[in-house]
């Protein structure tokens, strides 16, 4: 038998777990291209404020991704779901 209330607890965490792994990964490529950009000399100023921020957001999303998958693997053997694999949610 489902149980669905745990069903919907694990597909929100999914979800979240899905958007946070988003938001690391689009910092994380803006970080390269700031990088990148200073490497090349396409940047004269290395801008530290805004490197941290991306730093810390990718950080964040890390966190978030990682509480979030931790919860959704807790309810998966509980609706009929499989466990969520950290690696490749962030290969996707």
């Amino acid at each position: 038998m489902t149980n669905y209330a745990k069903l919907g607890e694990y597909t929100a965490y999914k979800k979240q777990a899905q958007d946070a792994a988003d938001r690391r990964r689009l910092s994380l490529a803006m970080l390269e291209r700031k990088a990148g950009d200073l490497k090349n000399l396409c940047a004269v100023t290395i801008d530290v404020p805004e490197l941290t921020a991306l730093q810390q957001d990718a950080v964040r999303a890390e966190e978030e991704m990682r509480a979030a998958v931790e919860a959704a693997n807790q309810a998966a053997p509980l609706c009929g779901e499989h466990k969520i694999d950290l690696k490749l949610l962030m290969d996707i």
